[in-house]
This record gives C-alpha cells, structure tokens and sequence, in this order.
C-alpha cells in the first residue's frame, strides 16, 4: 500500500470536472437477494417508492445467508455479478449509487487482502469493513488493492478549508529534497536527521502547514515543548485547523500542559469545521486531491452505498423497514422546520466531535436552518439523545446506548441521526445501541461501524453531514461527503431521501405522447427552474437507458427505430446548473410503432396468492416468441407465439411478495420485436391456517403448521396431523441429540442456537445432528427462517417437512419463507453435517417483528 506522507495531511481535496448529483432513480442500481422473501419485499416496494426504471434493479442468487462473509466471496458473489449487469445494460458510467435490499450480510471480512499483501494485524484497522463501505470502494476492492484501508481514502469527502496563506510558489528541487529525506529518516527512526532536514525545509519553504506538524511532533519527542509550541503555530498560521490532531495524539501531552496551548487551541477551534462546499457526485469521475496526479488511477471512483435495511438479529422488522422508507420519500422538497441536535457530555464518543459544533451551528445559521448543542444536565437533557423535543430533524450523538422511545423526543420525516460507537452498526456483538434503534423510530437514515473503529473521526460523519443536507445533496451523499474512511461504516436508509432539495418543474411539449412515435422524433421538453436555480440541461431516458440531452428549450432527436415496437418508459431529467445539481424528472409513457410489431396483456391479474400460478395470455403480432421480464430485464418465462396468441404459467414462489412490476418482450426473427405495456401484479402471501394442535395441559396456545412458501416439496411425504403427537411444553431450550454412527446418541439442553455449544457436539466422529424445540411467534405475516449450517439437512414445523436438501459449505445456509400466526411452533431440525467439528446448526426467525434467535423464553424443550 503507498505510503501517505505527513507533506500530504493537510493538501485540499477538491474534485476536477463537472459534478453531476447522485440523487436520481435513473442513477440507481438496486440490488436484490433473489433467494430471501424479506429482501423481495422490501425490493419491490422500494421500486415503487422512487419509481426506478426496468434496469436498474439487478437480482442476485447464492448470497450467503451469513452476517459477515469473506473478502472473496464479497467478490464474486455480489460485485462481479453487480458490475456484469452494469456492462450488460451498458450502465457502467451511469450508476452512481448502489442500493441494497434487505437479507444481506452487513460486513466483509478482508483479512485475506491483509495476508496477501504482507500487512500485519492492527487493531487499529481491523480485519472487517461494512457492506457499503466496501462497495463505495468496489474498484480498489476488484482489483484486491488494500488502499481502501487508509485514514483519508475517500478523496469524494469534504476537507477543511485552510485559513493559512496561499504557498506563492511550488516547493523547488532543492527542497523537495529536504522534505524527502526527512521521509525517510523518519522511516529508518533517524528523529535527529529527520529533525535537521525538516528544519532546513521549513526555514526555506514556510508554507506547508504538514511540515511544521511533523517538526512539532519531533520536537515534542525529544521533550523541547518550548520549540513544538512555535511550530505548531507556524502550521496554526500556514492553516493547521484541525484540533484533533494535536488533541488526540500522545505525543503532544507534554504541548497541552503549556501556558501557550490554550491561546493556540482557541484560534484552531475557532477555525475548525469549515469545509469546502457540497459537490453532487458522479461514479464516472476521478475524485482527486489538487496536488496529486491522478489521471490514470481507476480506482479512485466510488459508488455511493448504502442499505435499505438490516432485519437479521438485532436489525429492523420489515413493518419498520416500510415505514422509514415511505416516509423517507414523502419528505423529499418539503424543507421541515426541524433543530438538528448535537448531543454533548463528557465521553470520548461525544469528545472526538465536539470541536466541529461551533462551525455546525454557524453554517445552518447561515442557511435559515436551526442546530442546538445540549449537553448532560442541561434542562433536563442526557446528553445521549434529545429530551422532549418534538422537532427533531437531524442527531449527532456519542453514546453508548440510548432510549430514544423513553426521551419523548420525535424525529420528522428525513431526518438523519447517528451515533458515534463502536459497534452501531456490529449487529452480531450484543452491547452497545444499534443503528436500527434511530430507524424504528423514524429516522431516514442512519450508520454505525461493523467493528470496533476506535476514536478516529474520519471513520465517523462529521457534524457537517447536516450542512450538506441543508444544502439540498441526497442523504448518500451527505453521507459520504462526510466521512474520509468509511470502509468500517455501514449506512443504512434511504439514499435519494432529499428532504432540503429545490426541485424544477418538467414538461413533455412535443410531441405528444398520446400519438405513435414513428423513426427519428424530436423530443422537445419546457423547464420551470426552481426560484433562485438555473438548469444546466435536461436529459432523456428510455426504460432506465440514456439517449442523449439538450440545453432547457432544445431538442434531442429520439431515434425511435432502435426501440421495439410497442409501449415504453420515457424520462425526462432537469439537471441544476449548481455544483450539486440537483435532479428533477417526468415521466411518461410512450407508445412506438415502425414495423407494425405489438404484444399485448390485456387482463393480467391483479393478485395472485403465493404458491399458485400466475397465468397470463396474451395476443402478438410479427414477433415468434414471447418473453415476461420482472424489474431489472429478469427473464421469468417464455413461450412462442402460435396463431397470434401466447400462453405463460408462472410458479410464484420466487416473484414476491409485494406489488410485481412486469412487462412482455416480443422476440421478432430480425431486428427490434415489440413490447408490452408495464403492468404489476399484486403477489400475497398465503393465509396461515388457524391452530391445529394444543399442547397438553400447557395452558398455551399452538397456531397450526405454517405453510412454506417457495420450497420444492414433490416428493416429500405428506405428514397430517394425527401422526403429530401433543407433548407438553417444557423449561427454556432445545434438544440437541448428536450421533457418532451407530455407536452412541448423546442429549445435550441448548439454551440457543447461537453461541458456545456444549462440549461434545464439535467431535470428529458425529455423523448426525437432531434438534427439536417448540418456539413461540408474535406476530402475524411472513417470516423468514434462517437456518446457518451445511450439510444434507430436513427441515419440519408441527411435523409438516418444509426443506429437504444439501446446503454446500460455500452457500453457508438456508433460508426458508414461512407464513405463520402468533403461537407456538414445534421445529425438528435433521443434519449430517458437512463438517462434523462445525456444531449445531444456527436458526434465526426474522420478519413482522425483529429478528431472533432461537434461545431464551421464546424456546420450550418437548
């Protein structure tokens, strides 16, 4: 990995070119886990939220059903086939922003990429980073370039303005000289050579504020305190603004005794926080610090990411997940009246932060917006969360762990609020708040580090991410405009939340979608600016693909003989002419006719139960088959076209649930076919059957064996109810009865599925597992059952079988959709174990209510 230099620390980062916002659907890749039920829900209703196109929806399979899987399965499981999609649909340079679904792992394990390269084990680093933060580094992640791990990675991220003077001229051979030997006598532990060039660097180039750092630093080493004072005043003056660099760092203790500190400290606070200004972000551009050539490095364009929404263990239900997000879209321009808190108290959470509260609080000043720092003591106030506010528009805290439900306090709709811990956002580590606590409780958006991150700021947004807000940026990229190293940072909500943006108005003029569009079109739109806004330009797109743009009032010319004959999405987006040009659309439906082709659905259902067959017909003219495409061009069935009429029967098992966007493509001999008009199907889950069997003399309840919902079952064998005997239901646990081969079956209690298993259950010689429990469901709706394991393994509730398979190492698990009433359940679990030594399996119940794991009082023994 290169080497960051201290002549680097405080160089500008600035971004060279056109900045284009990250805030349209049209610029958004949604990614979706084609094995989990919950994260098809969660998919299609996202879908119809923000009204993505056909082909920014991308659907995945084999994900691992694992909270945190290895670098190399991050790799070819998700990013490359992410980014074979974006080559398929020709999206590569359009996608600046890449979403995830709920039901996938929250974190990445790269200590693989570590080893590789020969980096030892720092504590500092870890040997995780978070889903988003990994694939806003998705290149350097390909090419397994372990930069994605330093301090000020993200060069998209905001800096602090210097207030020194402008160096008047480049530092000359000579000095660069000086300045490298310096380099390298700190390198080789040289600190009196170090001292002595440095010195000679500084006495002739006086204008680099990292240099009079570093000879701070140095002389601070060898205990001249009196010396390492003038330095750091001669970096003060040459624009050393960030307090944290001295505070934070244990080699200036000594510095921070002295009378002088204090003054200097003041003139550093004063100063801290002023960051450059908002830049919309574009996926296609080489973001770049100003003094660092950067013109042939790929790897240093990011994709915006972030989570829709975590519903495993210690996450989100989905009813939440829903929730956050619809209101999330409602606040999109409607410029709430809210305070944005900034929590003090004396934690080094709350601490490493604190420096930038001045500067927070002046800057949304300056835009009409309104931010108050309260602290512990204060009227009542915690210092963890506000108490009693009802206006609650942004949060910045450091705790812990907080109750937001006991402070009485109301977040409005896009509001971000976020804590600065160490495990936010490390859903598998049981202390500490998470994330998903701000969400609930209707926050927008949120983050939290996937592991302990320590006390570095640049690995948490700073204060300034209201700022960016305020300004009109997308809740993505106020996010990552504030962070310098988010790999560790998971970002969970909704990315095109723009609750501060100043939208235009779009209209269609000519011609008039209502007409058959017929070879080269022109396509002429009227712009109304939002007040005070220019518009740069408005751009044209069809079904998800661009095709051109045109200055406001001009033309672009739609070649309409590309398309198929037939019915298409058109969509018109005003670009700003602002550095963060925000993006406002139209959308309409356009109907194209060149070679007389068409295919046509005319009543598709509006619901189908899932588990039945959805069964269109429809008729087509000049095409030989038909093909029924979902969101995100997946071929779901296909069937030809026989006197002009087509027939498909489709399983549903693997479509919703949820609201199912749909369309027809005709396939002709040569050339474009047709194309139907998009229509969607409603895909409910099945009815849970009322309770069937009562244990006896439990005095509790047991609703009915669930129905699975997306299993093959043919052949396996049809269990009813009356070879279904009702035990009673015992203390907390489950059974677990391990076989070593036909010599001798060992019972062991669990108190859960997850965690330390008795001695006993890890042998060489175990060839079977069996494990039985009753377990208890709140809620009604559809759940997903998540069973971590490998092996040959059968899975039945109430005595119904509801899986039966092999579950490769590689795939790491099973997950299994169940539609279940409140009650209790009882579950048999049968496994020959791909790994004798790996233990028993784990199960997690994750869907209307947050997700569990089987344990404590939510499990009875038989």
């Amino acid at each position: 990995m290169r080497r960051i230099g201290f002549l680097g620390v405080l160089i500008v980062w600035l971004g060279i070119g056109p900045a284009w916002s990250g805030g349209g659907p049209e610029t958004t890749l949604l990614v979706v886990n084609a094995d989990s039920a919950i994260s098809r829900v969660v998919a299609h209703e996202y879908i119809r939220l923000r009204d993505l196109p056909e082909r920014q929806v991308v659907w995945l399979e084999a994900v691992p059903p694992l909270e945190t899987i290895a670098i190399a399965t991050f790799r070819e499981r998700i990013l490359k086939p992410v980014f074979a999609h974006l080559a398929a649909t020709g999206l590569e340079d359009e996608i600046d922003l890449i979403v995830y679904s709920a039901g996938f792992p929250y974190a990445v394990d790269f200590s693989a990429d570590m080893k590789r390269v020969g980096m030892e084990k720092d504590a500092h680093i870890g040997t995780a980073g978070s889903l988003t933060g990994m694939t806003y580094f998705a290149r350097r992640v390909l090419a397994e370039d372990v930069g994605y791990l330093a301090r000020n990675a993200n060069r998209y991220a905001r800096r602090t303005v210097s207030r020194g003077a402008r160096a008047p001229r480049a530092p000359t051979a000579e000095e660069r000289a000086w300045a490298q030997a310096a380099v390298q006598a700190v390198s080789a532990e040289e600190p009196s050579v170090a001292l002595e060039s440095l010195e000679r660097y500084t006495d002739s180039y006086r204008w680099d504020a990292g240099a009079w750092l570093k000879l701070a630093q140095l002389h601070a080493d060898g205990g001249a305190v009196d010396a390492a004072l003038v330095a750091l005043e001669q970096a003060v003056n040459h624009g050393l603004n960030n307090v944290q660099v001295v505070q934070q760092n244990e080699r200036f203790e000594a510095v921070r005794q002295h009378p002088g500190w204090d003054g200097l400290r003041e003139r550093m606070e004063q100063a801290m926080g002023t960051l450059e200004p908002a830049r919309g972000f574009r996926s296609r551009y080489f973001w770049s610090r100003s003094l660092q050539d950067t013109s042939s490095d790929t790897k240093d364009r990011y994709f915006l990411s972030v989570m829709l929404g975590y519903t495993d263990v210690r996450g989100n239900s989905v009813p939440e997940v829903l929730s956050y997000l619809a209101s999330a879209a409602q606040s999109d321009g409607t410029h709430p009246e809210g305070t944005v808190y900034l929590m003090q108290n004396r934690n080094i959470r709350s601490r490493v932060r604190q420096p930038y509260f001045r500067s927070t609080v002046s800057a949304l000043a300056e835009r009409a917006r309104h931010a108050e720092v309260i602290g512990q003591g204060q009227r009542g106030q915690n210092g963890q969360v506000p108490v009693g506010r009802e206006d609650v528009v942004g949060v910045v805290a450091g705790t812990r762990t907080f109750n937001w439900e006991g402070s009485g306090s109301r977040m409005l709709p896009g509001a971000i609020a976020e804590s600065f811990t160490s495990y936010g956002g490390h859903f598998s580590h049981g202390s500490q708040t998470k994330l998903a606590e701000f969400l609930r409780h209707g926050a927008a958006g949120s983050s939290g580090a996937v592991r302990e991150p320590y006390s570095f700021v640049e690995k948490f947004p700073l204060p300034q991410l209201h700022v960016f807000y305020a300004d009109g940026v997308s809740l993505a990229e106020a996010f990552y405009l504030s962070v310098a190293s988010p790999y560790q940072l998971i970002v969970v909500g909704d990315p095109l939340t723009r609750p501060f943006a100043q939208f235009a108005t779009v209209r269609l003029v000519g011609p008039d979608p209502e007409s058959l569009w017929r070879g080269e079109v022109p396509v002429r739109s009227e712009v109304i600016s939002a007040p005070g806004r220019l518009t740069d330009r408005v751009e044209l797109w069809i079904n998800g693909q661009p095709f051109g743009s045109a200055a406001p009032g001009g033309t672009t010319v739609l070649d309409t003989t590309l398309l198929e004959d037939g019915v298409h999405e058109l969509r018109l987006v005003a670009v700003e002419a602002s550095p963060i040009e925000t993006r406002s659309s139209l959308t309409r439906t356009i109907r194209v006719d060149n070679r007389g082709r068409q295919v046509s659905v005319p009543s598709p259902p509006a619901r189908v139960v899932r588990g039945e067959t959805l069964v269109l017909q429809g008729t087509a003219a000049g095409v030989e088959s038909v093909e029924l495409r979902m969101h995100g061009l997946r071929n779901v069935a296909e069937a030809r076209v026989v006197n002009g009429r087509w027939s498909i029967e489709v399983p549903t098992e693997t479509l919703g649930p949820g609201m199912v966007g749909f369309h027809v493509l005709g396939r002709a001999p040569r050339g474009p076919g047709a194309r139907s008009a998009a229509f969607a199907v409603q895909i409910v889950p099945p009815p849970a059957r009322a309770p069937r069997l009562q244990p006896a003399s439990s005095g509790l309840g047991v609703s009915d064996v669930a129905q699975a919902i997306g299993l093959a079952t043919d052949g396996l064998p049809d269990v009813g109810p009356e070879s279904v005997q009702a035990p009673r239901l015992g203390e907390s646990g489950l059974e677990l009865r391990v076989h070593h081969g036909d010599e001798r079956v060992e019972t062991f209690t669990l108190e859960s599925t997850r965690g330390r298993s008795p001695r006993g259950t890890r042998e060489r010689s175990i060839t079977r597992l069996e494990m039985e429990t009753w377990f208890e469901v709140r809620a009604d709706g559809l759940h997903e059952l998540t069973v971590r394991t490998a092996g040959d393994l059968a899975v039945a509730i109430d005595g119904q079988p509801v899986f039966r398979g092999t579950i490769p190492a590689a795939t790491g698990g099973q997950r299994l959709a169940l539609s279940l009433l409140p009650g209790w359940y009882h579950l048999s679990l049968d496994l020959a174990p791909g790994n004798p030594r790996a233990g028993p399996p784990e199960v997690v119940v994750s869907g209307p209510e947050p997700a569990w794991v089987l344990a404590g009082d939510r499990v009875r023994l038989p």
